[in-house]
């Protein structure tokens, strides 16, 4: 049992270290997640969750971050990101945009 623990919490501070496209973006533009948020109508607490992929983003909430924030990057580079690092296969976190 406290193997299993151990092994639990190891994993999730590896997850931590995984930063992804979109959370590295916010970061360079000094954008905090609270502003961004805000920004698209979310609480800061549901955004963190949308980022580390506990939670799927609905489209109009990506598209919103997009078009705040990165509108001279490609849509699917910020958001193709989660596929690559968490190897969820589709352009957002837990596998889907609703």
């Amino acid at each position: 049992m406290k193997k299993c623990l151990k092994r639990y919490f190891w994993v999730q501070k590896e997850m931590k270290k995984i930063e992804t496209k979109l959370r590295k973006e916010l970061r360079n533009r000094k954008i905090t997640i609270q502003e961004a948020a805000t920004a698209i109508g979310i609480k800061r607490e549901t955004l963190q969750r949308k980022i580390a992929g506990k939670q799927p983003f609905y489209l109009h909430e990506a598209i919103a971050l997009h078009r705040l924030y990165f509108a001279e990057l490609d849509f699917l580079e910020v958001f193709l990101e989660y596929e690559k690092d968490q190897g969820v296969p589709a352009p957002c976190s837990v596998g889907r945009i609703i």
